[in-house]
């Protein structure tokens, strides 16, 4: 069956197409796509990060896997947060986890080690440094000379080699994902962590698993739109869409101040319950209420 998958960059995109060719599955070249972004859009993507999949297969059987670092812990929960730093540090990593917690859920065609092969060989090998990474960069060079360890990363320009990141996904490639969390690499994580003053543990580390959850569901205008769960954002995209439901653009163009000015505050409207958001293990929000279509009728 033909199959098609973009990414932001040509490498990424170029590593899921090959995983298609190969007669991989859809969640094959995502992780292999995932990979490669995690090295060639290191401003934006990396190991270091989280992964929220909505899936649905060729049975239309829809999930949700929540590659979402666990909270770690801190001891000074209840103090001020800073907003850059590394006190800011909340969570562990979980897009690693969550790479092989999802490629177990369907007959695949390659192993971890397979899909990732491309991310090494282009973190070892190298890679033009990108406008959007040049830019980025740019923008950020007075915060920069605070974040050790990344000067790998600030290349304004130029032929951009990851050896480190390299040697990491090699491990994970070697030894399975887990050892991003209870193995060497794990300690050697804690290890740098600590010593940039992060104050996470191995028990940090270890706690970190990704979790299947169901996901959340609103019909606008006769379609099932379908975002993931709390605690991430997707309550609020569809709030959004909710509320614009009740609108009849037919009348409106669509690069008029009209369409614009409605779906703006929708947005604000959907934004002013975005404090309600947080770990349903934690807080005893009704999320499902936040979505009923009388109350989303009243917003608009």
């Amino acid at each position: 069956m033909p199959g098609m998958i973009v990414s932001p960059h040509p490498l990424a995109t170029k590593a899921g197409e090959d995983v298609l060719a190969r007669g991989g599955n859809a969640i094959e070249a995502a992780i292999a796509v995932n990979a490669v972004m995690a090295v060639v859009y290191p401003h934006f993507c990396g190991i270091g990060g989280d992964a929220v999949w909505l899936v649905s297969d060729g049975q239309g059987a829809q999930t949700t896997f929540l590659g979402i670092g666990q909270a770690i812990n801190r001891g000074d929960a209840r103090a001020p947060m800073p907003v850059r730093g590394a006190r800011s540090v909340l969570t562990t990593a979980a897009v690693v986890d969550s790479w092989a917690h999802v490629l177990g859920h369907w007959p695949a065609r390659h192993s971890l080690g397979d899909l990732i092969e491309p991310a090494i060989k282009i973190a070892a090998d190298g890679f033009e440094v990108s406008a959007s990474q040049r830019y980025w960069l740019a923008l950020r060079t007075k915060e920069t000379a605070n974040w050790p360890g990344f000067d790998a990363l600030f290349r304004q320009e130029g032929w951009c080699v990851q050896t480190e990141l390299a040697r990491t996904l090699e491990q994970i490639a070697r030894q399975g994902a887990r050892v991003f969390y209870e193995g060497e690499l794990g300690d050697r994580i804690v290890r740098g962590l600590k010593a940039a003053g992060v104050p996470i543990d191995h028990a940090d580390l270890a706690a970190t698993q990704t979790r299947n959850a169901a996901p959340v569901a609103i019909d606008y205008r006769g379609l099932q739109l379908l975002a993931p769960p709390a605690p991430t954002q997707g309550l609020t995209t569809l709030g959004i869409m909710g509320i614009l439901s009740h609108f009849d653009f037919s009348s409106i163009a669509e690069d008029s101040a009209e369409h614009v000015h409605l779906v703006v505050e929708a947005v604000k409207h959907a934004f002013l319950d975005r404090h309600m958001i947080a770990d349903p293990d934690s807080c005893d929000v009704d999320f499902g209420a936040m979505l009923d279509p009388a109350r989303l009728r009243a917003k608009a």
